[in-house]
C-alpha cells in the first residue's frame, strides 16, 4: 500500500491541488465504504469479522470528524457524531465479548494439562451476553436513525460541492494539507506519552492508545496527499504507529478481560483468578514492548509531514 493509494479503495482519487471538500471526502470515504460493506453481514449473521470491521470504520469516522471539525458545519458534525456514537456503543458491546472470548481461549491453553475445559462455564456465560448484544444491534440496524446515518454519509462522500463545509472551498497545497492535519495530532500523542513518563497506570496508557489511534487515522486520511518523495517516511510511520497501537491495544484488552472475569466468575472464581493472573503476566511483558515501538516511531525519519 503506497502513500498515494492507502485508504482510498478506489472510492475517491484526488488530483492536482485539492479543495477542502476533496480533503473531507477523501478522509471519510474508506470508512464509509467499510461500514456499507459490513452492513448486510451484521444483519443476517453473527460474523465477528464484520462487527470488528464496522467498529473500526465507526471509530475512524468519529476521529475524522473531530479532526476536520473546524472546517465543517457545526450542526452537521453534531448530528452525525451523535449517531456514530450510538452505533459505536452497540458494536462495542458485541465486539468486547469477542475480544474477551478469544483471550480466554488462548489463556485456557496455558492452564495445567487437562484443565482447558474449566473455562467452558465462563465462555457459556459470555456467549449469552453476546447473544443479547447482537439482538440489540440487529434491532437498531432497522431504526430510522441508522438508515438516516447511512444516507447522510453516502451523500457526503458523493458531494463535490462541499455542502458540509463552513469555510470557503478553496484549493490547498498538498504539503500544507498534510502538515495542518498531522502536526496537532502528533503533538497530542507526544504530550500523552510525556505525561505517562515511566508509569504503568492503565488510564494514562489508554490515553496514549487513543492518541495513537487518532494519529494513525489522521495519517490514513492524508495518504492521498502525501508527496511522492515522502512515501518511504509515510510507510515507516504507518508501520510503527500500527505496532504501537497494537501493543497498547493488548494492554487494554487484558484489562477488559480481567474486568469481564470478575463479572462472570460466579462459582468459577478459582479458574477466573488463575486466568486473571495469566493476563497480568502478559500485560507486564507488553509494558516493555510498547515503549520500544514508541522509540522507533518518534525518530525523525519516520515523520512524513
Amino acid at each position: 500500500m503506497t502513500a498515494q493509494s492507502a485508504g482510498l479503495h478506489g472510492t475517491f482519487k484526488p488530483s492536482g491541488r485539492p479543495r477542502r471538500s476533496d480533503v473531507f471526502r477523501a478522509a471519510i470515504a474508506p470508512a464509509v465504504e467499510s461500514l456499507a460493506l459490513a452492513d448486510p453481514y451484521l444483519r443476517r449473521e453473527d460474523d465477528p469479522k464484520s462487527v470488528h470491521s464496522a467498529r473500526i470504520a465507526t471509530r475512524k469516522l468519529r476521529a475524522e470528524l473531530r479532526l476536520l471539525r473546524p472546517m465543517l458545519d457545526e450542526q452537521w458534525v453534531v448530528d452525525v457524531s451523535a449517531r456514530l456514537k450510538q452505533l459505536a456503543s452497540l458494536l462495542g458491546a458485541v465486539r468486547d465479548t469477542d475480544v474477551v472470548a478469544e483471550r480466554l481461549q488462548t489463556l485456557a491453553k496455558r492452564l495445567p494439562a487437562g484443565r482447558e475445559a474449566d473455562v467452558d462455564p465462563i465462555l457459556d456465560k459470555l456467549r449469552r451476553v453476546r447473544e443479547t448484544a447482537c439482538e440489540a444491534l440487529r434491532a437498531e440496524l432497522s431504526a430510522y436513525w441508522y438508515l438516516k446515518l447511512q444516507q447522510t454519509l453516502s451523500a457526503a462522500v458523493s458531494d463535490a460541492n462541499g455542502k458540509q463545509l463552513a469555510v470557503p472551498d478553496v484549493r490547498l497545497r498538498r504539503r500544507a494539507v498534510v502538515a495542518q492535519i498531522m502536526r496537532p495530532t502528533w503533538k497530542e500523542l507526544e504530550k500523552a506519552v510525556r505525561r505517562a513518563e515511566g508509569s504503568a497506570d492503565a488510564t494514562r496508557l489508554h490515553r496514549i492508545r487513543i492518541r495513537a489511534k487518532a494519529c494513525r487515522y489522521a495519517a490514513e486520511a492524508v495518504a492521498p496527499f502525501v508527496p511522492a518523495d515522502r512515501g518511504a517516511s509515510y510507510e515507516r510511520f504507518i508501520h510503527h504507529i500500527a505496532q504501537l497501537q497494537d501493543r497498547l491495544g493488548r494492554l487494554r484488552d487484558a484489562g477488559v478481560a480481567q474486568t469481564a472475569l470478575r463479572t462472570l466468575a460466579g462459582r468459577d472464581s478459582f479458574v477466573a483468578g488463575e486466568l486473571a493472573a495469566l493476563e497480568s503476566a502478559s500485560a507486564e511483558q507488553t509494558q516493555v514492548a510498547w515503549r520500544a515501538s514508541w522509540t522507533k516511531l518518534s525518530r525523525r525519519k519516520s515523520h512524513f509531514w
